[in-house]
């Protein structure tokens, strides 16, 4: 009995670690930066405050500055602010997007439009989902779902995320939703590489 309590002990940490798919925001500095490669091009995520118990990102898109990305501290995002694009506008996620958490995790998605926006929706409306992720072999693999008023789920998107950084931030990934191209997502360069 002794040696398998022995064995636990040992083991039982890197079984935690392994499930940890958190970001390590902690560990970022004002001016850290993270380039990637996407459908039409590059873009970067630059760090650029804390603010309260979130952190802000810049985000360059293939077509130059696209606005803001505020995480909270475990990576889940709470508010995307996109200017200069057709479908511009803010998205409140609460409590959160659930993207770094794992198991069944649920949502509302509110999108305000703003003064860029000549495409996408002129209202400000809310979304009801529900977010389901599990750990595979690589990384992560994800479903999001869209609830309805009669407690139906509806599956819209599903995507898998293959590795995470020293820092917790995606190597590879690919989605697939509803009324979409397909998306990729590859890491380039981070400047703590």
């Amino acid at each position: 009995m002794r040696t398998i309590l022995i064995i636990l002990l040992i083991f039982l940490p890197t079984l935690a670690v392994s499930q940890d798919i958190s970001m390590k925001l902690g560990q970022f500095q004002k001016g850290d930066w993270y380039k990637f490669r996407v459908v039409g091009g590059h873009g970067t995520y630059t760090y650029l405050e804390r603010r309260g118990p979130n952190h802000v990102f810049g985000e360059d898109g293939p077509g130059g500055p696209r606005g803001q990305v505020i995480f909270d501290n475990s990576g889940n995002v709470v508010e995307y602010k996109v200017r200069n694009t057709s479908r511009s506008g803010d998205t409140v996620y609460h409590p959160h997007d659930c993207r770094r958490t794992l198991g069944d995790c649920y949502y509302t998605s509110t999108f305000t439009p703003n003064a860029y926006n000549s495409v996408g929706p002129k209202e400000t409306y809310k979304t009801n989902l529900m977010r389901r992720t599990t750990i595979d072999d690589e990384g992560f693999r994800y479903e999001v779902f869209v609830v309805t008023d009669e407690a139906k789920a509806v599956r819209v998107c599903k995507g898998r995320v293959k590795g995470l950084d020293i820092r917790g931030l995606e190597t590879r990934m690919n989605r697939n939703c509803r009324g979409e191209k397909a998306y990729f997502f590859r890491k380039i360069a981070a400047s703590w590489d």
